[in-house]
């Protein structure tokens, strides 16, 4: 990928992107295709699609990077339109048995988060349901031709149709392949940032999108999981770009909301998981597409001086990093996770030896399932040579982050010994 391409996409959607146009207008064909795979990994194609379409600057592209751009748009409207269709047919089927649920993510973010669904790509439906219900669920799964493909305890993963890996040119294109997610909620979890208990969900409210209506979390859950959502992918190997994009659009369609700001300071009061990561994520969207004007969150929510560091030093590289992504995430779990429990954590990290996730699921009617092996094995070399190539970067930057730490902790230190000698 140009890593001064990706940089400016990202600018252009800054305050500060005003030249953005002209630097487009100097790439060519062959830099942007170098570019394509990042903006498709990264979740900004298609916004960056409506941007150039709204602004006018479909000059400043190559004709066929404009062309490959609209044609994403109208293919994702479509995919958008399948997958809503299957959406209001899985909400029929929970409503028909009366069963306790919420939609997260996906659909769930509009407008607040994403103005229209068809600017997401979405790969699957999440829904946060009640372990009693489990029965009750895996039968409506099944009348739907939904598979279970794997039990993680608290998430059933849920498939149906050969899960084949599409072409980049059909990424967008609707196709059969769907998926599932059901989220078990059974109590309170101090570390969870929802915090939902049975036999009601406490707070959930009606959306409607296109006459249908479903359950989701109200505005104050919403934000806190969102934020969690994103600081958990800033604690993994990828993040996707989109994501702080959207965090971003309700921080400023809230800004000046001091009453909802208050309201998410009491509801994470007791929960400093939750609290650490709408501060790193706040932290990051202002990173990345520019601080939102008299935030009131700002003044409430604060990343640590250590935190805030890591963000300053690796944030942008990771953020334009090519699929997988980095190992540098490393850098801050090791600051947020306990020396004893470091040492297990890092090693499975760094280098994994479990087996790598399987990417294919075959349905049990495929007679020809060869293809499907072929793809598993060249993603597992891909995993093979990622984790290589970003453990060696890791150990790299190791020693320029402990320094970076020490310093940290020389400024607090002196800091403290200004305030006695104020105080004496």
């Amino acid at each position: 990928m140009n890593r001064a391409l990706a940089e400016t996409i990202i600018r252009l959607f800054r305050d500060t992107g005003e030249d953005a146009p002209a630097t487009l207008r100097a790439c060519n064909l062959r830099t942007w295709n170098q570019t394509l795979n990042w903006l498709d990994a990264s979740g900004m194609a298609l916004y960056f699609a409506q941007h150039v379409r709204g602004h006018g600057l479909e000059n400043a592209l190559p004709p066929e990077i404009t062309a490959r751009l609209q044609t994403n748009l109208a293919d994702n409207a479509r995919r958008t339109s399948q997958l809503f269709d299957e959406f209001a047919r899985i909400n029929q089927a929970f409503q028909n048995l009366c069963l306790a649920y919420a939609v997260v993510k996906g659909f769930a973010l509009v407008p607040d988060y994403c103005p229209e669904p068809s600017l997401r790509y979405q790969l699957d439906f999440d829904f946060l349901v009640h372990r009693r219900d489990s029965s009750a669920l895996a039968g409506v799964m099944d009348e739907l031709g939904y598979e279970l493909a794997s039990d993680a305890g608290t998430v059933w993963h849920f498939k149906k149709g050969e899960h084949r890996l599409p072409r980049i040119s059909q990424l967008y294109e609707p196709r059969p392949q769907l998926a599932v997610e059901l989220h078990f909620v059974d109590q309170p979890d101090p570390q969870t940032a929802v915090d939902v208990r049975p036999p009601t969900f406490l707070h959930v409210k009606t959306a409607r999108l296109n006459d249908v209506e479903f359950p989701v979390l109200a505005d104050v859950d919403a934000f806190v999981g969102q934020a969690t959502h994103l600081f958990k992918h800033m604690r993994s190997e990828w993040t996707r770009a989109s994501w702080v994009l959207e965090f971003r659009r309700f921080l400023v369609g809230r800004a000046h909301d001091r009453g909802f700001w208050h309201a998410v300071n009491r509801r994470t009061a007791a929960n400093e998981g939750a609290r650490l990561a709408i501060a790193a994520a706040i932290a990051v969207a202002d990173v990345t597409f520019g601080p939102v004007p008299h935030n009131a969150a700002s003044a409430i929510f604060a990343a640590s001086d250590r935190v805030r560091c890591w963000i300053d030093l690796y944030w942008r590289d990771i953020l334009l990093s090519n699929f997988p992504g980095s190992k540098l995430y490393l850098l801050l779990e090791r600051e947020l996770t306990d020396p004893q429990e470091w040492k297990q954590l890092s090693r499975s990290r760094l280098y994994p030896l479990h087996r790598t996730p399987r990417v294919v699921h075959v349905e049990k009617s495929n007679s020809r399932p060869l293809g499907a092996v072929v793809t598993q094995m060249r993603f597992a070399i891909f995993r093979m040579r990622f984790h290589l190539v970003e453990g060696l970067r890791y150990w790299r930057e190791s020693r320029r982050w402990k320094r970076s730490v020490a310093d940290i902790k020389q400024r607090v230190d002196l800091c403290a010994q200004i305030a006695r000698e104020v105080v004496h």
